[in-house]
């Protein structure tokens, strides 16, 4: 294989007809140029140049070449230039693995602005619950994840890019007055998310916190996604700890109530999570960068 260096100093020569002109241009001896153009006429089985007096005159050989070797390396310089150009920032396609509040209620608006100024730019946001984003982050399986939670895994990093209240809720009828306390919350009909939920995990963690231990609670139900909890809710089946950021729409209409637990407040944070070890392209660092600043906006 024909090492791209070598063929660089090839034209220098070839254009200026000289290898002292070349060794200057290109910040090299030239004795290493002529020993450069020695390997490379070796590697080829030809003659590149003829050396007559202080002259050197490129053969037919070197005319041949010359053309191959611009196209080469003008080639080579191109696929530099593509995956290191400042387009690579603002298009491309990104895969994001998210839990379920911020892949419903916070990357939709994020990428919704994007599309509008950046429309070559591609998602595939794949839902998961907390748990599973982190593990596949871990196993390299995604490079980029949006999670309720964080691990101690020593391999990752936690990033926090959004903040939330989880809040206990429940339709017109089944919880009538605004504060409830704490011994009231175990007799109360509760509906859960599935284990690995970010949301379930902020939960049990803070009333574990109050001296109280999940198998205490009135557990009638647990779902896998935070769309069924709600649904669940307003037909009357129970109450349900969700995040603040879901409810906006049915608070407003009056489908839903939150329903105040005395001494009881559940915030936490939504994480980018990366493996250190992975190299992320720009396009994703430039994601990053976009969650970051929209974590500063929301917190002022």
């Amino acid at each position: 294989m024909i090492d791209l260096h070598l063929l660089r100093v090839f034209v220098a020569v070839y254009k200026l007809k000289s290898f002292t002109k070349a060794a200057k241009e290109l910040f090299l001896s030239q004795p290493t140029i002529s020993e450069h153009i020695k390997t490379l006429e070796s590697y080829l089985g030809c003659k590149l140049f003829d050396r007559i007096g202080k002259k050197v005159l490129p053969t037919e050989y070197a005319s041949l070449l010359y053309e191959r070797a611009l196209e080469i390396i003008d080639m080579t310089d191109n696929i530099k230039n593509a995956i290191f150009s400042p387009n690579t920032l603002i298009s491309g396609s990104l895969v994001i693995g998210a839990s379920t509040i911020p892949s419903a209620y916070i990357l939709p608006q994020i990428i919704a602005k994007l599309k509008k100024t950046h429309k070559n730019l591609c998602f595939k946001v794949v839902s998961m619950d907390s748990r599973s984003v982190i593990e596949k982050v871990a196993n390299y399986e995604i490079v980029l994840g949006l999670s309720g939670t964080k691990s101690t895994d020593p391999n990752l990093e936690f990033t926090p890019f959004a903040k939330d209240e989880i809040v206990l809720i429940t339709n017109q009828t089944l919880i009538k007055k605004p504060v409830v306390s704490l011994a009231e919350l175990k007799t109360i009909p509760l509906i859960l998310r599935e284990e690995g939920s970010g949301t379930l995990a902020e939960v049990i963690k803070t009333i574990e916190k109050h001296g109280i231990m999940k198998k205490e609670l009135n557990v009638v139900a647990e779902f896998g996604s935070n769309e069924a909890v709600k649904e669940a809710v307003v037909a009357g089946f129970g109450a349900s700890f969700v995040s603040s950021l879901s409810i906006s729409k049915e608070v407003s209409c009056k489908i839903l109530n939150v329903v105040k637990v005395r001494n009881l407040k559940i915030h936490r944070n939504f994480y980018i999570v990366r493996h250190k070890k992975r190299t992320l392209l720009p396009l994703y660092e430039y994601l990053i960068n976009l969650l970051k600043d929209n974590a500063a906006i929301s917190s002022k």
